[in-house]
């Protein structure tokens, strides 16, 4: 638990002690307040004056009830007004039946125990009889009565606070009943009685002896077991209407002891048989003071008593009732639970009152103001756990705030972790895509270096071609013959142009040409894994692929277009202009995609706006070198990239052929 409530544990355990021992305590004085008055009576009979003339004490109140109810007989027969439950009403005579206010369940104890009946062996036993008065067979429900034997006292029951409606809770007893089940006094067990099945006018009789718990259905036997009480009495009545069942009535004559003999009243001492002789009080008051056994069976009620047994409920933990000695006299049963010491005020009372009858108001009045002051502490003890249980209650809201906060957590990491799948999924499949690609990339690499023999033979043959055409322009300039050199030419295709060998400034330009040339192709694969078509960055590639035709690092890609429909092409230096034209349109296009096209638009970007600078400048150092080189007269008669040269200078002209101007040979002359 919390920390703060942690704290009040100790002192909660301990007000539900002391609330226990407030509890044992009234029962035992109720208990102790009968016995002390069966003991004073062979006393007080002795002097009955002194007694007569107290009317007003509780001890004569007490002795001339108990004279009554044994001059009508009836001795106490009946349920119990304040010990049962609030829930179910008593009527009848002498208040016997007791029947259910529609609620669904309720506990009625009766005000005198059973007689103690003794059969033909040793054995002591007790005993009542029920009669079905009124079932519910409307209602349907499955569990009907509880029935059976309990050693609390209904005085004692009637001073526990609250509304008990549960006949296991009640300490000290054994039931059967209910939806088939067994109190032993220890543990549950199971039964096949069906108590949903009674019947008006059924009569259960209840019967404990040698230690064996019965119950009877009109003479049949339905739950029986081993009791956990020990057989000390006095044992009352108990019953637990719920369920089906409505109304019952306590019968006076029980059937159970028709096969036992009549039971045998305890003895009771009459003016009569007790003598008035001093001696004998003398003596008898000795025997009190020295515990003599004799004397306690002579006395009723002045026998050891057993202690509240440690039976678990549903209310308290067997672990918190006190031990209490069983062998001593009734009142020494009192003890402190801090040490298990005697409390000296109380007994102190008590052996005061056992010494002098005369002065029992004295003690009432003193054990009721020890009993007042035990229950300002056991208050005190239940405002503490009050305190603790209001601290448990916040710590508790805390708690399932906590948790609502951890439940909210976990909704977002199960969205987070579907978030991540999904990620993972799609870079599983972009690294499939990417597998693919570098599968073709090695594909196409082994292709391309089957390739490169086949290019390096086609590269020397072409440059073998282009000497011999360079060769043969020469001399055709030389000889001045263009007739047949201009058959074969058209009039509006440039004639090739022979720049000569690229200066080191040249090859500097085609050096950071090449970047730029692979930087596009990077790019258009790029573009092409990411779904878009780089027509553009293609076909800017291949022109530069033919302008770099000379560059060794190139020749295998050129070789492998000059096998393709592309090789009628033109390729070197005169592709200058084409590849910075192309470079140049595609940049100034691309700049629409920047801030949408990806990095790879962007990186294309730079890559062919470099290019398109670096080729205007190589165009401009090819057209210097044209212009200043040895090649500058034999290429002013051919027009140009940049249109015809400027006009040649008049000269000496050969004679030109003019038809028909012969003399030729004459037909007949």
């Amino acid at each position: 638990m919390l920390p703060c409530s942690a704290r009040w544990v100790e002192p909660g355990l301990r007000a539900q002690s002391h609330t226990l021992n407030v509890s044992r305590w009234q029962h035992h004085y109720v208990a102790d307040v009968h016995s002390i008055f069966q003991q004073r009576r062979p006393c007080s009979l002795l002097c009955p004056n002194n007694l007569h003339k107290q009317h007003n004490s509780l001890a004569a109140l007490t002795l001339q009830s108990a004279r009554r109810c044994m001059a009508s007989g009836t001795q106490g027969f009946g349920f119990h007004r304040r010990a049962s439950s609030q829930s179910l009403t008593l009527s009848g005579r002498s208040q016997a039946t007791a029947s259910r206010k529609g609620v669904s369940r309720g506990i009625a104890i009766a005000r005198a125990p059973c007689p103690a009946c003794r059969g033909s062996s040793t054995a002591l036993g007790w005993g009542f009889s029920l009669l079905i008065a009124d079932v519910d067979t409307e209602s349907g429900l499955s569990s009907g009565l509880w029935v059976g034997l309990t050693m609390t006292s209904p005085d004692s029951l009637a001073l526990r606070p609250g509304d008990m409606d549960f006949a296991a809770d009640v300490p000290d007893s054994v039931v059967a009943g209910g939806g088939g089940a067994l109190w032993d006094g220890n543990q549950c067990h199971d039964i096949t009685w069906d108590t949903s099945q009674l019947q008006v006018g059924d009569q259960v009789h209840v019967f404990l002896s040698a230690g064996e718990f019965q119950v009877r259905l009109n003479g049949r036997t339905v739950a029986a077991c081993e009791a956990s009480l020990p057989l000390r009495g006095p044992f009352y009545p108990l019953v637990e209407l719920r369920g089906c069942t409505k109304a019952v009535e306590l019968l006076r004559e029980s059937s159970l002891c028709l096969s036992l003999e009549e039971p045998r009243p305890l003895p009771q001492a009459t003016p009569e048989a007790v003598s008035c002789d001093v001696a004998a009080h003398a003596k008898l008051t000795r025997q009190v003071n020295q515990r003599d056994p004799s004397v306690q069976r002579q006395l009723p009620g002045a026998g050891p008593r057993r202690a509240r047994s440690e039976t678990p409920s549903r209310r308290h933990s067997a672990k918190l009732k006190p031990k209490v000695d069983t062998d001593a006299l009734p009142g020494e049963r009192l003890h402190l639970e801090d040490g298990q010491h005697e409390d000296p005020r109380l007994w102190t009372t008590v052996r005061d009152c056992l010494a002098r009858p005369e002065n029992y108001d004295q003690v009432f009045h003193a054990v009721c103001a020890l009993l007042c002051e035990a229950r300002a502490e056991r208050d005190g003890f239940h405002q503490r756990l009050g305190e603790a249980e209001r601290a448990n209650v916040l710590g508790a809201a805390a708690a399932k705030r906590r948790e609502a906060e951890l439940r909210r957590l976990r909704e977002e990491l199960k969205r987070q972790a579907a978030l991540l799948e999904e990620s993972n999924m799609a870079c599983q499949t972009l690294a499939k895509e990417l597998t693919a690609a570098k599968d073709a990339k090695n594909r196409a690499q082994y292709r391309i270096r089957q390739l490169q023999p086949k290019a390096a033979d086609v590269g020397w043959a072409a440059r073998a071609v282009d000497t011999a055409a360079a060769a043969d322009a020469l001399v055709c300039v030389a000889e001045i013959s263009f007739t047949a050199r201009i058959d074969m030419i058209p009039l509006s295709a440039p004639a090739p142009i022979n720049v000569g060998p690229p200066t080191p400034e040249m090859l500097e330009k085609m050096r950071r040409i090449r970047f730029c040339v692979i930087g596009t192709f990077v790019a258009a694969v790029g573009r092409f894994c990411t779904g878009d078509i780089p027509y553009n960055e293609v076909l800017s590639g291949c022109v530069g692929i033919f302008l770099l035709s000379d560059d060794p690092n190139v020749a295998p890609c050129y070789a492998c277009l000059a096998n393709s429909p592309l090789g009628q092409c033109s390729h070197g230096l005169t592709c200058v202009m084409a590849y910075a034209f192309l470079s140049g349109i595609n940049a100034i296009f691309l700049t629409l995609k920047l801030f949408v096209g990806g990095p790879f638009v962007l990186f294309s970007f730079v890559c062919q706006g470099a290019g398109a600078y670096q080729g205007l400048k190589l165009h401009n150092l090819v057209n210097a070198n044209m212009a200043d080189g040895p090649m500058a007269p034999l290429q002013r008669n051919f027009p140009g990239p940049g249109g015809p040269g400027p006009p040649e200078t008049p000269g000496p002209q050969p004679p030109s052929f003019q038809a028909f101007q012969g003399t030729g040979m004459r037909l007949g002359g």
